[in-house]
This record gives structure tokens, C-alpha cells and sequence, in this order.
């Protein structure tokens, strides 16, 4: 079984670059997630990030599982804080925030979300986040 990592990779290797979408979950985005999708699914991206700073509800997952439904991308989830997780997401990256000085998204967060990563079993993507 690929994982999504090896996914992104194999498309790296292949075309020398690969290319991902960000869609913003916040609630003001939600009405035009059809027409994103629509137009991120008419180009050759190779995987959807989802997450922003603020999600200003408590509909993160039910957003991923909407985008979800709309495509055959991966979905990867790009969070703001460890409150942005879904166990319908295909990875998260896991994010390690190199230029920053607060101990809560150099560490805390990370303390936070990965016994909630663990339990939902979603594929953790390390990255270094500047």
C-alpha cells in the first residue's frame, strides 16, 4: 500500500516538482468549497492541503469530509493548531515551526495532537515549517 508521502514523492521524482492546493476551512470559504474543488480537480494538482490559522467553528471535520467527497486527491490536512485534525483525511503534515519562538507551536501543539493522530491512524508527514 503507497502512502501519501511516497504519492507525493513518486510525482516529485516523475514530473521534478509536484504541485498542492490549499483550501482555507474557515466557515467563511465553506459556500464556495464546490467551485474551489470544481476548479482544483480541472488541474493537475497532486494532492489538496486544507487548514488556515483560524477555524472559527467546530465543522473542521465535516468540511474535510466534504472536500473529500469532491475529489480523488489526497487530502492532507495543513493545521493551525491541534484542534484541526480528522480521522477522514489521508495525512497530516506534521509541522515542525523552525523560525519561531513560542513554545506552544515549537512543541505544545505537537504534544497535544499526536496521541489523536496516533488513535485515528492518520498518515504524519513531517515537515519543517519556516
Amino acid at each position: 500500500m503507497s502512502t501519501i508521502f511516497n504519492i507525493l514523492e513518486n510525482s516529485r521524482n516523475s514530473m521534478g516538482c509536484g504541485c498542492l492546493a490549499l483550501i482555507d476551512p474557515d466557515i467563511k470559504n465553506s459556500s464556495e468549497f464546490e467551485e474551489m474543488l470544481d476548479c482544483i480537480n480541472q488541474s493537475e494538482f497532486d494532492a489538496i492541503l486544507v487548514g488556515g490559522s483560524l477555524v472559527m467553528d467546530n465543522h473542521f471535520d465535516q468540511r474535510i469530509q466534504k472536500i473529500k467527497s469532491n475529489t480523488n486527491l489526497p487530502v492532507i490536512i495543513f493545521p493551525g493548531s491541534s484542534t484541526q485534525l480528522s480521522l477522514h483525511a489521508d495525512a497530516i503534515l506534521f509541522l515542525s515551526l523552525i523560525s519561531g519562538r513560542n513554545s506552544q507551536f515549537l512543541i505544545g501543539e505537537h504534544v497535544q495532537s499526536a496521541p489523536k493522530i496516533f488513535n485515528i491512524n492518520l498518515e504524519t508527514i513531517p515537515t519543517g515549517y519556516i
